[in-house]
Formats: C-alpha cells, sequence, structure tokens
C-alpha cells in the first residue's frame, strides 16, 4: 500500500476520534438540578465569588491531590484561596482555566444548552483546554455572554490527567448571579439621561 494513502489514513482517523472524544465529553455533562441542588445559596457566601470588579477575571487553578481533581481561585473578595467547585460570577466575567502542576493537562466541557437555554460563553465555546509542561503553563478562557436570560447554573464536566497516571474527572458549577455581586461588571451598563 502507498506510504501516501496509509499517513491520510491515519490522520483521519486521529481526526474521528478526536471528533468522537469531543462529542462524548460535551454530552457527558449536564445541567444543575434546580429541585435538589443548593446551588442559588452559594453566591451569598464571598468565599464563591470569583472576579472583582477590578479583576474581570476569575481565574480557576487546576491541579489533583489524591486521586481527585482540585479546583481553587483567589479572586473572591478576601484574596484567599478557596475551593472552586462552584464559582459564582457576573455577566462579561472571563473565565480562565490555568494548570497548576506540571507535565499534566486538563479538558473542561460543558453541554450543549437546550432549545429554551442560552449559551454560557459569548463566543458559545462548549470545550476548553489547557496544559503545563516544563513549567510552562498554557491556560484557556472565556467570557460568560451578557445574556438577559442566562442559564443562571451551569454544571460543566473538568478531566485531568498527570503524565504517565490515569485520567479522572469532577463535575463543578459556575453559578451566573445576574446584576453582580459574584464579580464581573455586571454586564454592559446603560448611560443614565440627562
Amino acid at each position: 500500500m502507498n506510504t501516501l494513502c496509509v499517513a491520510k489514513r491515519q490522520v483521519v482517523t486521529i481526526g474521528l476520534w478526536l471528533t468522537m472524544f469531543v462529542a462524548l465529553v460535551v454530552s457527558a455533562s449536564a445541567q444543575c438540578n434546580v429541585l435538589t441542588d443548593t446551588w442559588k445559596a452559594k453566591c451569598t457566601d464571598t468565599k464563591y465569588q470569583c472576579a472583582a470588579v477590578a479583576m474581570q477575571t476569575c481565574r480557576i487553578h487546576v491541579s489533583e491531590s489524591g486521586g481527585q481533581v482540585v479546583l481553587t481561585q483567589k479572586d473572591n473578595p478576601s484574596g484567599a484561596e478557596v475551593d472552586a467547585q462552584h464559582v459564582c460570577v457576573a455577566f462579561g466575567t472571563i473565565i480562565e482555566w490555568d494548570e497548576d502542576r506540571d507535565n499534566s493537562r486538563y479538558i473542561v466541557a460543558f453541554s450543549k444548552p437546550g432549545t429554551l437555554s442560552s449559551y454560557l460563553f459569548q463566543d458559545k465555546t462548549l470545550v476548553l483546554s489547557g496544559s503545563k509542561t516544563s513549567g510552562t503553563s498554557v491556560p484557556d478562557s472565556a467570557e460568560v455572554a451578557h445574556d438577559p436570560i442566562p442559564r443562571e447554573c451551569n454544571k460543566y464536566t473538568i478531566y485531568h490527567r498527570v503524565s504517565g497516571s490515569n485520567q479522572i474527572s469532577s463535575d463543578p458549577k459556575v453559578i451566573v448571579n445576574g446584576g453582580g455581586g459574584g464579580g464581573g461588571d455586571g454586564g454592559p451598563k446603560k448611560e443614565k439621561k440627562k
């Protein structure tokens, strides 16, 4: 068989595997359960608020410990490093995931919204990924949409893998706290009439 044909077949096979992986990842995450989850109360606690007005970016640090994905953030009003399994943000906040552990990578996957829902991110991003190799981190980020009817609670799946070990996952939440109070600028401001 021709070497060029074999190379093309391998490229097509890799492309199909990647497409199937992304489709599986995107369909794996689910919406928050409004009836049984207490996510709305989380935003009243300042430690869950991420991206103070001056910062405009909610940075979520990704790592793992004891076979569990560990997510932390320092962009809350206290500035202390806290758990980021729940983060509360406002419209227009940029959320950035950044790998903390060397020789590791992550994939963040949000589910495709239903017909009555809107996308969390301005550019309709569903999958983000990042890594850290030899001390150099490559983060990924997206901006929370300025939507009049946001998906208030957005559950996602994060897959994490340290080189040479098994992949692990977790299902954290991003909560959009409409008019501010969770960071960001609360969306576009309307000018007052004089």
